[in-house]
C-alpha cells in the first residue's frame, strides 16, 4: 500500500543484523530500511498469530497488513527501551478482538482494508505495557527453568532465529535432538504458563512467542 515506506533491499539486508532496540530508534526517526528490517524479523510470526485466531489466510494476510501499516503510522509512539515483542503483541491481539467484533455485528464481510478498521486499530496503552512486561518476565523465567541444554536449543532457536541445521552445528546434536529438544521444550513453557492465574492472555501471548 501507498502509505508504507520505500526501501533499498540491499540496504535492508544490512539493517536485518541489528538487534531490535536499535532498529527501533531508526524506526522512530523515519527509516525505511529498519522497517523493512523488523518486518521481514516479525511478519511470519504475526501472520500465524493472525491466522489461528481468524483460521483464514486471506484475513490474516489483511491483518498482518493492517498491523505493520500502523506501526510505521504510529512509529514515534514506539519506545525502544520497552519489549518490542509485548508491543506486536498488544497491537495484533486489538486488531483481531476489533476484527471479531466487526463479523459478529454484521452477516457479510466488507473489504477488510477501509478506513473502519485501520481508526479501530488500537496502540498499547501504559498499562497493557505492563501487564505484557509481566507477561514476560514469567516468558523469561519459564525459558531458565528448563534443562541447560534443551535452554540453549530453544534460546538459538526462538530468541537468536538458527535453523535446526545450523542449531545442530552449533551444538554438535543431530537435527532430530534439537527437533525433540524443542517440542519438549515449548511443552514445558506451555505448561507452565497453564499453571500462571493471569487469565487467557498469558496463553495468547506464549503462543504469539513460541511461534
Amino acid at each position: 500500500p501507498s502509505s508504507l515506506p520505500h526501501y533499498s533491499p540491499l540496504q535492508s539486508r544490512n539493517f536485518a543484523s541489528m538487534s531490535p532496540r536499535p532498529l527501533l530508534a531508526q524506526l522512530r526517526n523515519g527509516d525505511p530500511h529498519a522497517f523493512r528490517a523488523l518486518f521481514d524479523t516479525y511478519v511470519d510470526r504475526v501472520f500465524r498469530f493472525m491466522r489461528r485466531h481468524t483460521r483464514s489466510h486471506t484475513e490474516a494476510q489483511d491483518l498482518t497488513q493492517v498491523l505493520f501499516i500502523k506501526l510505521w503510522e504510529k512509529r514515534a509512539s514506539i519506545d525502544p527501551d520497552r519489549p518490542f515483542d509485548a508491543f506486536l503483541f498488544v497491537v495484533a491481539h486489538n486488531l483481531v478482538v476489533d476484527h471479531l467484533r466487526q463479523l459478529a455485528r454484521r452477516p457479510s464481510m466488507e473489504p477488510l482494508m477501509d478506513e473502519s478498521v485501520l481508526s479501530h486499530a488500537v496502540m498499547p496503552r501504559p498499562d497493557d505495557h505492563l501487564h505484557y512486561r509481566q507477561l514476560e518476565h514469567l516468558y523469561h523465567h519459564a525459558i531458565d527453568a528448563l534443562p541447560p541444554r534443551r535452554r540453549d536449543v530453544f534460546r538459538l532457536s526462538r530468541l537468536e532465529g538458527m535453523s535446526h541445521q545450523q542449531i545442530a552445528s552449533r551444538l554438535g546434536i543431530s537435527v532430530r535432538t534439537v527437533e525433540n529438544h524443542l517440542a519438549a521444550a515449548m511443552q514445558s513453557i506451555r505448561d507452565f504458563f497453564a499453571r500462571q492465574d493471569m487469565g487467557p492472555a498469558s496463553m495468547l501471548l506464549f503462543f504469539f512467542w513460541i511461534d
